[in-house]
This record gives C-alpha cells, structure tokens and sequence, in this order.
C-alpha cells in the first residue's frame, strides 16, 4: 500500500484531463443533418480536427494532440441554444487557474465545424416565430379590485388584441359561441 500511494503523491505520476460539454451557442433552431461520430480525434498542424480513429474510452488519447469525443447530438435531433453536442476529453489542462479558455480550446471549434444542419421548415412562415424551444417569456400580472373596475378595463384593453388573434386563429367560425346571458349564470 506504502508503494501505491508513494506513486500517487509523485508528481510526476500525476496527468490532466480536460472535459468539455461542448454546446450550440448560436441564438438559432434548426435540425442536425450531420454531426461527427464518437471516436478518438487528431488536430493536425493547421488546427483542423480530423476524425482517427473509434474507440469508446478516453484512455485511448495517446498525446495532447488526440481527443475522445462522445457524441450527444445526432442527425436528426434538433439543435438550439445550450443544446448539447457532446462531450469532448482531452490530455492536459484547457483552463487557466483564472478560469480562462487555453488555445486548447481550439478543440470546440474543430469538432463544432463537424456538425451540419438545416433550418426548421416553419421557421420561415412566420415574421416573428411563436416559439423557441427550451425558451418561454411571460409576463403576468395581479391586479386587486373588489369589482371589475377601471384597472381590469385596462388590462382587458391592453390584452384583447393578442387574445383575438390567438382566439381566432383557427378561424372564428370553429369556435362555439356563448351568449351574454349564459357567462353570467
């Protein structure tokens, strides 16, 4: 026991690793049409990242050079922002102590550049889309008023124009209609 951890405290004996959860930054949504396979990957001079070779453990990455790459994202799957793409572990340190990007970063862009994708179809029928996955903004509010008064009458007003259209979209004619009278009861 006395030998094992005498090589463990040697520094010497010590190696890094570096994890990266690489993801789609981009403020887009669109559909992965090719996304890299896992497998162990080369940088070559130039700073291009080249596929080598399959393997399915990180302690296949013989030098600073290679990189495991674990892929999440796959064709077909949707990518928007803070989707993940996958995992990338590298030999040595990718972060300063003050927590800075090394240019062993280049490895994000490398595999990034792996990845294609085209856009939604329905993103383009609409001037402002009517949704953005992972993403909802709403607003709400409380009013107190003992009666409906001039507070509820303004929120009314203000609100109506996007609740019609929303109401409406379907057509007016598909909605069932609903006398004065029957809303009171």
């Amino acid at each position: 026991m006395e030998e094992l951890n005498a090589r463990w405290a040697d520094p010497d004996m010590i190696d890094s690793w570096s994890q990266m959860v690489i993801k789609h930054t981009d403020d887009t949504v669109d559909i992965v049409t090719q996304a890299p396979q896992s497998g162990i990957y080369r940088m070559l001079e130039d700073g291009r990242v080249v596929f080598d070779r399959f393997d399915y453990h990180r302690r296949a990455v013989e030098s600073e050079n290679e990189a495991f790459f674990l892929r999440i994202s796959r064709a077909g799957d949707y990518r928007y922002e803070g989707a993940d793409l996958g995992i990338l572990v590298t030999r040595g340190r990718s972060m300063t102590n003050g927590f800075k990007l090394t240019d062993r970063a280049r490895w994000i862009h490398g595999i990034k550049q792996s990845f294609a994708a085209r856009p939604l179809p329905s993103a383009h029928m609409f001037d402002d889309p009517a949704f953005k996955i992972m993403r909802m903004d709403s607003t709400f509010r409380a009013i107190a008023e003992d009666r409906p008064g001039p507070i509820w009458a303004g929120l009314f007003a203000e609100s109506w124009p996007a609740y019609h259209r929303w109401w409406a979209r379907e057509g007016v004619a598909v909605r069932p209609l609903v006398t004065a009278n029957a809303t009171m009861r």
